[in-house]
């Protein structure tokens, strides 16, 4: 008989176990298959997250230019797509991302309709009519244009009428109607960022088209008309729309280098390349080095504790077959001969396992992927990591075996034939305390530091710990109850007591068990943690259950398309600006205050808490006074210097700087001083002097009305008047305006008219921005060029889309405040948005596109929190999951195999113990004490371990986004948690069933074989 068949006898005589072994070895090379299978997968993952999550427009490459026809905005379309395929075409992997470019051209333009001037883009624009419904034709040759539906029938347009159109500064064009048009998706990715649909929206003297009422963009159809008149501003853009989804991992170097030479290439021709993507990548990077310096440590602990089972289970085969290996060395088989007839089936088995978890793993591998990571990522079954990871786990599970199997087969024959237990010896005591010292040196340096690697390893350290120990109580506790049991004749607790105190095997079962349900606490307790985490983050970093971001003409057009898109107020208005402070970013948020508690979303507030909160943003404040044409002040001026000094008014004009109207200059006595205003808002008096006038100026006043219209600013309310300066005017008021200046050098005196609370009031998120970082009011910038003044009314550990750092007030006082200073702020440094409730228009982008708001990206909830989802920190906590299922799994495993192992023996115990007299009902009584301290225990005791070091731990941990730390808060759920104790439970009934059928087995009759 060969070496060969008795291996293959041997196995198919134990087909069970060998089984087992295969299994548990196929186990472990899953798992160390699994870990950088699973790692690159999911860093392609983040990748395509967020490449797809961005507008197109900002992950197209677009060659573009601006400035008059002479320059290179002027060239040719052609010509200057020529210069973009040639940069491109040198580059194999942009070649192979991008697809077919469009080519446009646009300029500013207006024209006259009765007394009006109407602004809007001209734009020629390859294919233009593809993303058109048109009606009459599509404009093909010079002089040609279509104008959309909704413009011509506002303005009594027709097919072809002819337009006489200003370009620039140059001798009007006339351009003919061949056609009305109507966009099929006005929200589409193909229009970009543009904002070429505007009829109707808030006139904005300020913006680009620099005229008063704008109308939607007409297309010509030639690039030259576009271009005929010289002083006209152009702006050229060639999109190369890039297949991001088609990006891949390793391409990600490539894609950056050739992005860099190609842009210095379009350079070369006088041309901009204008892309986000390397941005967006250097973005993705942290998420990625986050994730490769996370999920390895992750799997160490369910790979070593599966190796430590599969040496457990080695160790107690091989001493089993203990007779075997005395028989073969009393046979003369030499110590290696006699170690490989004891180990050779278990290594055959190893071997055979490894192809199976090598499988197994990328398998595991790709379901991951197609359930959890992004849409479309899959394995990358080339990569060679996955299958020297395999064969590293091979070599780790044979030497784990040889190490298992050495102390049985090295035994003297007598010691084996006896098949007495091997007792623990000191070099397994020093052993545990050598585990134990490093892993309290490790928790120390991983409390120290929490953001390092090692942290994530504070859970299997401490499950460790308590294995050990609790290990070792179990042991010293049962032969405490042992003695107990003798002396009161207690036979149940006896047998129980008995078997856990004298065999040796046991401590290691319960250190096991420990050591698994302590990982599975821990791993549930982060994931449902993380998992709420995760959904307040979703709701507090969008604020509303959708949130759209938009391209508006200004601000003033944006609430008005609002209110025509949702007028059931649904929807609300929003106007976001980050100010840097004190090396922080501090967000400022304006919404409509009056709105909060209905669109708003707060985690752990109300929809009564924010329309509270919304009350105190917005107090009542003094009414606004409309004026316009004719406006007299009735002043009497008591005492007036020699400075010359004269009356204006300040008038305030939506999303403008305040106007200084003159009244005249102020004379000595009771006059009425008048002048013309343009329609607007008063919101102030002025006395202004002349500028190389550095002389003390004196004055004694008061104004004693201030009419134009029929409307009439109260003069005589102290609480509505305030000195921008207090830098030697008094302002007072009783039944008139009292103003007293007395002061030299040759600033302004300016007093304003408070038609909004004089410091605005804030909800504020972390430290104020100011010296005094506890301080409850301060100046800030925020939607005007200056800074203004806040209040603090509430504060807050984080804000609705202003996150951990910000501040929220109402958009209607902030943006009357600096209407009445300095006016708003540059349009660019401002993000616009929409909030919208969960009742809101599913078609509110096609209506705010029909108000002339543009949306360039929608955002929900639920959408970000499934994007969280598949971030860097969830990715590693779900392999934790795993990891820690797997490891309740093996513990379950090795726990009934433990009992079948010793099946045989422990009936016939039963057997002669029932023959002796003792009762069935006592024996099983005593297998469930035993079981419930060999399991129950250990179960109860790793599963508090593991989530009260969950409770230790994870305050440290980044739980939602790399690099930061979420505060830990949890709501009693049926999620992750709760399953782990139900399985913690189960796998204790399963093992009370499976032992106490050993004595239902245990009949008298097993011990006619042994008379």
């Amino acid at each position: 008989m060969t070496g060969w068949t008795v291996l293959l006898r041997g196995m198919r005589y134990r087909a069970g176990r060998s089984l087992v072994v295969l299994i548990l070895a196929a186990i472990a090379v899953t798992a160390a298959v699994l870990t950088p299978a699973y790692e690159k997968a999911a860093r392609q993952s983040v990748l395509t997250d967020s490449l797809r999550d961005a507008p197109a427009y900002s992950t197209s490459l677009t060659v573009s230019a601006v400035g008059p026809v002479n320059s290179p905005a002027g060239e040719p379309l052609p010509d200057s797509t020529l210069v973009g395929d040639q940069a491109f075409g040198h580059r194999p992997l942009i070649k192979s991302l991008i697809s077919r470019p469009t080519a446009a051209v646009d300029t500013p333009a207006s024209l006259k309709i009765g007394s009006d001037t109407w602004g809007f883009r001209y734009v020629y624009r390859q294919g233009a009519c593809k993303l058109l419904k048109v009606t009459g034709a599509c404009p093909s040759d010079t002089g040609q244009i279509i104008v959309s539906d909704r413009a011509a029938k506002a303005h009594n347009w027709a097919v072809g009428q002819k337009l006489s159109i200003e370009l620039g500064a140059g001798t009007p064009q006339v351009r003919e109607i061949v056609g009305t048009y109507t966009p099929r998706d006005p929200v589409g990715s193909e229009w970009g960022a543009h904002v070429y649909f505007t009829e109707g929206v808030i006139a904005d003297p300020n913006s680009v088209e620099k005229k008063g009422y704008p109308t939607d963009a007409m297309f010509a159809g030639a690039e030259e008309d576009v271009k005929a008149v010289p002083s006209a501003t152009l702006n050229m853009e060639i999109v190369y729309p890039v297949a991001v989804g088609s990006v891949k991992l390793d391409d990600v170097a490539a894609l950056r280098d050739q992005i860099a030479s190609a842009s210095v290439d379009i350079a070369g021709g006088d041309l901009a390349l204008n892309t986000q993507l390397p941005g967006i990548l250097d973005e993705v990077s942290h998420d990625q080095a986050e994730i490769s310096r996370t999920i390895p440590v992750v799997a160490v602990p369910l790979l070593l504790l599966v190796v430590g089972v599969l040496m457990m289970l080695v160790a107690t085969l091989t001493e089993e077959r203990s007779p075997e290996i005395a028989l073969a060395k009393l046979r003369g088989y030499p110590a290696g001969r006699a170690s490989r007839f004891g180990l050779g089936e278990v290594l055959l088995l190893i071997t055979l396992a490894t192809p199976i978890g090598l499988a197994a793993g990328l398998g595991a591998a790709e379901l991951a992927a197609r359930t959890v990571l992004a849409p479309g990522v899959h394995v990358d079954v080339t990569d060679t990591l996955p299958l020297a990871a395999a064969g590293a786990a091979l070599i780790a599970a044979f030497v784990a075996a040889w190490a298992a199997s050495r102390r049985t087969v090295q035994s003297g024959v007598l010691s084996l034939l006896r098949r007495v237990p091997h007792r623990t010896g000191w070099r397994a005591s020093a052993g545990e305390g050598i585990a134990v010292a490093l892993a309290a040196a490790a928790l120390v340096a991983a409390w120290q530091d929490r953001s390092s690697p090692l942290a994530l390893l504070a859970a299997p350290l401490f499950a460790i710990v308590a294995g050990i120990i609790v290990g070792r109580l179990l042991r010293v506790f049962s032969a405490v109850r042992l003695r107990l049991a003798r002396h009161r004749g207690n036979v149940a607790t006896m047998l129980a007591a008995a078997q856990l105190a004298r065999r040796p095997g046991r401590h290691r079962v319960v250190m096991v068990v420990t050591i698994a349900l302590a990982l599975l606490g821990f791993a549930a307790t982060a994931w449902d943690v993380s998992a709420q985490a995760r959904s307040t983050q979703a709701s507090l970093t969008l604020g509303a259950a959708r949130v759209y971001t938009v391209n508006a003409t200004d601000t003033q057009a944006l609430i008005a398309a609002v209110r025509q898109a949702a007028p059931d107020g649904s929807a609300m208005p929003v106007v976001r600006r980050s100010e840097r402070y004190a090396d922080d970013l501090v967000s400022v948020v304006g919404v409509p205050a009056d709105q909060l508690g209905k669109v708003a979303t707060w985690p752990g507030h109300s929809s009564a808490e924010l329309t509270e909160l919304g009350t105190k943003l917005r107090p009542k404040a003094g009414e606004q006074v409309k004026v316009s044409g004719r406006l007299t002040a009735h002043v009497t001026v008591h005492q007036l210097g020699s400075a010359l000094l004269q009356l204006e008014v300040l008038i305030a004009r939506p999303g403008q700087t305040p106007l200084y109207t003159s009244l005249g200059h102020l004379q000595k006595g009771t006059h009425d001083y008048t002048g013309t205003v343009p329609e607007g808002r008063f919101v102030g008096l002025a006395l202004v002097r002349d500028a190389a006038d550095g002389g003390r100026a004196q004055v004694s006043m008061d104004v004693e009305s201030l009419r134009s219209d029929g409307s009439e600013p109260d003069v005589g309310d102290p609480s509505l008047w305030q000195p921008v300066r207090d830098d030697g005017i008094t302002v007072n008021a009783d039944g008139s305006l009292k103003l007293d200046v007395d002061a030299t050098g040759n600033a302004d005196f300016v007093v304003s008219y408070l038609d909004t609370p004089a410091a605005l009031p804030v909800a504020l998120a972390g430290e104020a921005p100011d010296d005094d970082r506890h301080a409850k009011t301060f100046t800030f910038l925020a939607f005007a060029e200056d800074p203004q003044k806040f209040a603090v009314v509430r504060t807050a550990d984080g804000l609705p889309r202003a996150g951990v750092h910000g501040m929220l007030v109402d958009l209607d006082y902030a943006l009357r405040r600096a209407d009445a200073t300095t006016g708003p702020t540059d349009g660019t440094r401002m993000i616009s948005e929409v909030w919208a409730n969960s009742a809101a228009p599913a078609d509110l982008p096609q209506r705010l596109a029909a108000a002339g708001v543009t949306v360039t990206r929608t955002q929900t909830i639920e959408g970000l929190d499934e994007q969280l989802g598949r971030r860097a920190p969830a990715l590693a906590w779900r392999l934790y999951l795993l990891a820690g299922v797997v490891a309740a799994a093996l513990a379950l495993a090795l726990v009934l195999l433990v009992a079948r192992l010793g099946a045989a023996a422990r009936r016939h115990e039963f057997a002669a113990l029932r023959v002796t007299g003792v009762k069935a009902k006592v024996l099983r009584r005593g297998v469930r004490r035993e079981h419930m301290a060999l399991i129950g225990l250990p179960i109860l005791a790793g599963f508090v371990v593991g989530v009260g070091s969950a409770v230790l731990m994870l305050p440290g941990f980044p739980l939602v986004t790399v690099g930061e730390v979420s505060p830990v808060k949890w709501t009693p759920t049926i999620g992750a948690l709760a399953g782990a104790a139900v399985a913690g439970l189960l796998c204790l009934i399963v093992a009370l069933v499976v032992a106490v059928r050993l004595v239902r087995r245990a009949a008298p009759e097993l011990l006619r074989g042994d008379v």
